[in-house]
């Protein structure tokens, strides 16, 4: 099986492990392990957890450097002393075969044609200071599922909703901050994201439907004595951070926090993605404009749907282009389903500035200045012009230098945010 990274392997952390097999008796698996791993960033420390369940196993990798917690691990094979498993994300897979001995696992990652060794030690880990309640609420038609971590006491305590970026549905992607905040005294709901049939031109979910489950997460959170009402705030990465607004426009929040948000429209989002690849890739700028013409030609199609011929010819010409592979236009013209079906389209023009004027809470906005997923200096000051525009002042911009859009390096993240948050709460930072 070939084996390839995944993403945050190397960016970000943090997700529950499921190991599927039938547990041979005694094991000794069960319980925590830690070592160190090289993951192209340097070395880092890694937690696996394992337990057996009614005749299977479940664990959870954590790699707390990479802010990465709980990952599951869906393919675990154990036959005592061999242990082997997979970790999917996207296209990619890392692959680890060792072997457990008494106090220790020996063994290998494979990743990106590289092998890694990998000693785990068996450790002990103390339980976190909050418990940790399942939750399901309605949206529409659909339920969702997630955890509610609540800080030890009665309360009622602050609250956030954590909220996805396009690529990360599972509750668990976020369990690293949700921890975070819970450690300071702010319960943190996770939840997995709706069915959004994958990240083809960004799923089938607009972000007005991302923001109504945010609303219904809400309204399950104002239905606990355990919550302070009126205390509820967002939390939001990527494309969580257009969400966020979105859903602060219906109804009042305490705090926003937009991480690696955009505050232009898909389509300007888009053009930079692909411009800054071909950038990054040797491509001159009149290689880079060719691109970026192909495209705006693409999006007032889809906007108008006039000359279909001619763009076809022009996406059929633009196929043989060297620059081709390295960009998202597609080799067709998107039929009227996929217009009114996938957010690229349907939400192609979507001005997020329009819900961030809405918003009166506080808001601190978070951006790598090495971002090339947006743009993070127009972003920026889109969002602070609109928010100025609706008599909201209340804004903390802070960018850290060289981080990339999973906010590495980006070492005094978390004590900015907890320092803010305890500061909008009216605790001592």
């Amino acid at each position: 099986m070939r084996c390839f990274a995944p993403t945050f392997w190397v960016a970000l952390g943090a997700a529950p492990l499921l190991f599927s097999c039938t547990p041979a008796a005694p094991s000794r698996l069960e319980g925590s392990w830690t070592g160190t791993v090289a993951d192209g960033q340097g070395a880092t420390g890694l937690v696996l957890d394992f337990a057996a369940h009614g005749g299977r196993w479940t664990g959870t990798m954590s790699l707390p450097g990479r802010r990465l917690l709980g990952k599951t691990l869906p393919d675990i094979r154990f036959a005592p002393p061999d242990l082997s498993f997979t970790l999917p994300a996207h296209a990619a897979l890392l692959c680890f075969q060792g072997r457990l001995s008494p106090g220790t696992i020996d063994g290998t990652i494979r990743v990106e044609g590289r092998t890694i060794p990998l000693h785990l030690q068996r450790s002990e880990r103390a339980a976190p200071p909050y418990r940790e309640d399942q939750v399901s609420f309605g949206s529409g038609d659909t339920t969702l599922h997630g955890a509610l971590l609540r800080p030890a006491g009665a309360g009622p305590f602050p609250a956030v909703i954590l909220i996805h970026g396009s690529s990360t549905p599972d509750r668990n992607d976020f369990r690293y901050f949700a921890d975070l905040f819970a450690r300071h005294g702010i319960a943190a709901l996770i939840y997995d994201k709706r069915d959004t049939g994958g990240e083809a031109n960004g799923g089938t979910a607009s972000l007005e439907t991302l923001a109504g489950d945010v609303l219904a997460a809400a309204a399950t959170l104002d239905r606990r004595r355990d919550i302070a009402r009126g205390r509820i705030g967002l939390w939001g990465f990527s494309q969580g951070g257009w969400v966020a607004p979105i859903a602060a426009s219906r109804r009042r929040f305490a705090f926003i926090i937009a991480c690696s948000t955009a505050g232009v429209s898909y389509a300007d989002v888009n053009r930079f993605q692909d411009a800054a690849r071909l950038r990054a890739n040797g491509f001159s700028s009149a290689d880079v404009e060719a691109a970026m013409q192909a495209e705006r030609r693409l999006d007032q199609f889809v906007r108008d749907g006039r000359d279909p011929t001619d763009v076809q010819a022009m996406l059929d010409g633009a196929a043989g282009r060297p620059w081709a592979r390295f960009i998202t236009l597609p080799r067709r013209l998107p039929s009227a389903a996929e217009k009114g079906t996938y957010l690229r389209w349907r939400d192609l023009d979507l001005d997020p500035s329009i819900y961030w004027r809405q918003v009166d809470a506080p808001v601190f906005v978070a951006l790598g200045t090495a971002d090339l997923n947006v743009p993070p200096k127009e972003s920026a000051g889109r969002i602070a012009a609109a928010l100025s525009a609706g008599g909201n002042r209340n804004v903390t911009v802070r960018f850290y230098e060289g981080a990339n859009h999973e906010l590495f390096p980006a070492p005094s993240l978390e004590a900015d945010t907890i320092g803010w948050v305890q500061g909008v709460l009216g605790r001592r930072p």
